[in-house]
């Protein structure tokens, strides 16, 4: 009786971490789709704030904010590295996982 409550608890702590391991796997994917969704909006805002810019330079009165779209537009040049920097360590950590279970890139 004693073996059979073992195995019962084996087999739920087995399936837990399967659960677990394949809830991360899920969670990283997520969060990379809402990076790379991010890194798309920074770039088009680039591109608005660098058309912008373009356009005021040429207008004395608007250099200062021709200056600041330039500013901004770099800052989200920074996000979108910070966001790939991101992106790099969540499929680090992916990768690792799935060398932990080669079964599940197979049954996938």
């Amino acid at each position: 009786m004693k073996i059979f409550y073992f195995l019962c608890l084996l087999i739920t702590a087995f399936a837990q971490t399967t659960q677990d391991w394949q809830t991360e796997l899920r969670e990283i994917d997520q969060q990379i789709t809402e990076l790379k969704e991010r890194q798309r909006l920074y770039k088009s805002q680039i591109l608005r704030l660098e058309d912008n810019a373009e356009r005021w330079q040429s207008d004395p009165g608007r250099l200062a904010d021709a200056r600041r779209a330039w500013q901004i537009a770099d800052e989200k040049r920074e996000k979108i590295v910070q966001a790939q920097d991101e992106i790099d360590a969540l499929q680090a950590r992916k990768e690792a996982i799935l060398k932990e279970h080669p079964e599940y890139h197979s049954s996938s």
